[in-house]
């Protein structure tokens, strides 16, 4: 069962965007943006940024560098380049934040190669029961492990349920590049 709060309540509302917007800077952030190389991989048109929804939606372009990234298992360095979007869409009848995103993680070796994992997935928090802030993430995400369900209780920090398949892009880039 859910929390239910009214539609007047903002307070709700731009707690889970500082919430969400700071992990999403948390979990992207690095101290040099210098470019790895030019983005030649072709985007279909389900990857480009989607509308706003008439301002109904905030959407954020992400296109960070991250070199150096991690270092597999025979010593090669990658280096890391993460393009996409992710959209915040807030639902009053039922208070909750959904976040659909679409991200390129495109792993590079030092002689250019490269190698792409597609993320497909969709992000929901929520109030439970108790007011515990619950992240929901549904799809195809690769850097935690997981292709299928997450469930977090983000209050407690306790993992829930997980689902799926258990999948690594960091371990798929180092098999490809090294």
């Amino acid at each position: 069962m859910l929390c239910y709060l009214s539609p007047e309540d903002t307070m709700t509302q731009r707690f889970l965007t500082t919430v969400v917007v700071g992990a999403l800077y948390v979990a992207l952030g690095c101290t040099n943006s210098e470019p790895l190389s030019p983005l030649t991989i072709g985007s279909p048109g389900f990857q480009q940024t989607p509308a706003d929804g008439n301002g109904n939606k905030d959407i954020f372009t992400i296109d960070e560098q991250l070199p150096d990234f991690t270092t597999c298992a025979g010593g090669t360095t990658l280096n890391l380049r993460i393009v996409g979007w992710i959209q915040t869409r807030f639902v009053s009848q039922v208070p909750q934040v959904i976040q659909p995103a679409n991200f390129r993680f495109i792993y590079s070796n030092a002689a250019g190669e490269t190698y792409v994992w597609h993320q497909v997935a969709t992000q929901r928090f929520y109030l439970d029961e108790n007011g515990n802030l619950v992240m929901q993430v549904a799809g195809r995400l690769g850097y935690d492990g997981n292709i299928g369900r997450l469930v977090i209780n983000l209050t407690t920090g306790e993992v829930e349920s997980v689902t799926g398949k258990e999948v690594f892009a960091e371990d798929l880039a180092c098999a490809a590049l090294t």
